[in-house]
């Protein structure tokens, strides 16, 4: 069954109404008809059956046929810091954060950042948005993370509000992930937030302001990982210990 995404506003009672780029999906490459049975979210973690009653080049209509709220989405909230790397990297990056279960990606401006075009925020924030919805509907989840456009470390470090903040730093020689999530209690809902750094890694300066404001370094062993690879094995890590994986 194909899965669609929708505005919270498009629904009203048992009619659901798709529009934009999804009825272009909708109707040129998947080339639903009428009667056929599809299934809708509108990221409020519920998942709607419904069928295609008519279509258009304006906008389709769908009857709701029953709702559920599949069991999918991960129990804790996970904000992930991303230093922004060079190229498309972080394309990937948003893609499979997104499939691994994240509630928040924020890319980070931080001192090692480089060929960064700051003319262009807005488009790039608009690409990585639909890249994190074509994630959702692939991997099957019913919430939509954000992916907010690129802040200052300073201004991501302020937007962190949850029980624990987590630095990724290579100069970290004693305490490493696991171990950090061992003591870390499971038993309830947290709010956590991983930050990576870019290609050049954070510097000192960076770290020791970091510690300052709360967060925990740590490391992931002895190999130095790519910014792209350190940052999905972390959330792989955390998932997992969490739970939620």
């Amino acid at each position: 069954m194909h899965r669609f995404l929708i505005e919270p506003g498009w629904r009203a009672g048992d009619e659901i109404q798709i529009r934009g780029e999804e009825l272009k999906h909708l109707r040129q490459v998947l080339r639903v008809r009428v009667g056929d049975h599809i299934a809708v979210i509108d990221g409020s973690g519920e998942e709607h059956v419904a069928e295609l009653l008519s279509s258009d080049r304006l906008v389709a209509v769908a009857h709701r046929l029953s709702t559920s709220v599949p069991d999918v989405e991960p129990k804790n909230e996970i904000t992930l810091l991303q230093g922004i790397p060079k190229s498309d990297k972080m394309d990937y990056i948003v893609q499979k954060a997104v499939e691994l279960g994240v509630a928040r990606i924020v890319p980070v401006r931080s001192e090692h950042v480089v060929n960064w075009e700051s003319g262009d925020m807005a488009g790039k924030t608009e690409r990585w948005n639909r890249i994190a919805r074509e994630a959702v509907k692939q991997c099957r989840r019913t919430r939509i993370p954000e992916v907010t456009g690129p802040v200052s470390l300073q201004a991501a470090v302020q937007a962190h509000h949850g029980d624990l903040g987590i630095l990724l730093y290579e100069n970290e020689r004693k305490k490493d992930l696991k171990a950090l999530l061992k003591w870390y209690t499971m038993s309830q809902h947290h709010r956590l937030s991983i930050l990576v750094g870019p290609e050049g890694g954070i510097s000192p300066a960076e770290a020791e302001y970091l510690a300052m404001c709360g967060f925990v370094s740590v490391t992931l062993g002895n190999r130095i990982l790519r910014t792209e690879t350190a940052s999905l094995v972390a959330l792989a890590i955390i998932t997992h210990a969490l739970g939620d994986m």
